[in-house]
């Protein structure tokens, strides 16, 4: 958590430095910042359900090495293309870490207490990392470029997978129901027509054909999820849930706390 927060932050100061091509503007370096949150929030609950079907450990692992990889050519991009296909790589690889590694503690874990503990840990490193990516990444840029703070979460992910070798066990459980694969792409389509909604807006007009279009099937597909997802007997994610007021809460604050802190921080 503490590798993905800083991912986070340190792209954000490095792409002020960013030479990549002739033809960078606004746009280029959002969809450099955005597409790894873009990403990372479409494959998260995929792969929370694909946790439950093969074991926390397999998918943490997979999405370490993939996370490394897709920092490698982050790292040696030579053109925006590239560059972007490197974040948008990251964003699966975090989603998979961010997927399996709670679950991970939460079985791991069977005393209250010490899981309120951990689960306490883990939202603190997620804060510490945003504020160290933010911090390192000024500090190597004066020495390594862009280039250089886009490497620094690295060495974090892999002492996570030498410690996941060991200590991580899997309770994977034979699935009755096949995979929600219409759930999988009603999500994806719907948040990434969201963005680029929200995004595109402010830049074309928020009256552009282009930018309603998008409105449109995020606010189409973002029904046809909630529709589907309360009548299958396997759904990425059970609306049943919302009912209890403590979960409510605590999802309500997550919001809260990215889209008022987070994102100002980022910016």
């Amino acid at each position: 958590m503490l590798a993905i927060a800083m991912s986070i932050t340190a792209s954000g100061v490095a792409l002020a430095h960013l030479e990549i091509g002739s033809s960078i503007g606004i746009t280029h370096l959002q969809w450099v910042m955005n597409g790894f949150i873009l990403s990372f929030a479409a494959c998260l609950l995929p792969f929370g359900s694909i946790v439950d079907r093969i074991g926390a450990r397999r998918v943490f692992l997979w999405g370490c090495a993939l996370f490394v990889l897709a920092s490698v050519v982050t790292i040696c991009a030579s053109s925006f293309f590239v560059l972007m296909s490197g974040r948008l790589l990251q964003g699966i690889g975090a989603a998979q870490l961010a997927a399996a590694g709670p679950a991970a503690l939460a079985a791991l874990l069977d005393n209250d207490a010490r899981r309120k503990h951990a689960f306490g840990y883990l939202g603190a490193s997620g804060g510490i990392g945003l504020t160290l990516g933010a911090f390192l990444s000024g500090v190597v840029l004066s020495w390594g470029g862009w280039r250089a703070a886009f490497a620094l979460h690295v060495p974090f992910v892999i002492v996570a997978a030498v410690f996941a070798v060991s200590g991580m066990r899997d309770r994977s459980q034979t699935p009755r129901h096949s995979f929600d694969l219409l759930g999988t792409a009603l999500s994806i389509v719907c948040i990434t027509a969201a963005m680029t909604f929200a995004i595109s807006g402010s830049l074309v007009g928020w009256l552009s054909p282009w930018v309603l279009c998008a409105s449109f099937i995020a606010g189409l597909t973002g029904w046809a999820f909630v529709a589907v997802e309360a009548r299958i007997p396997a759904p990425l994610i059970r609306l049943s849930m919302l009912r209890n007021r403590q979960f409510a809460l605590a999802c309500t604050v997550c919001v809260l706390f990215t889209t008022v802190w987070v994102a100002l921080f980022i910016y």
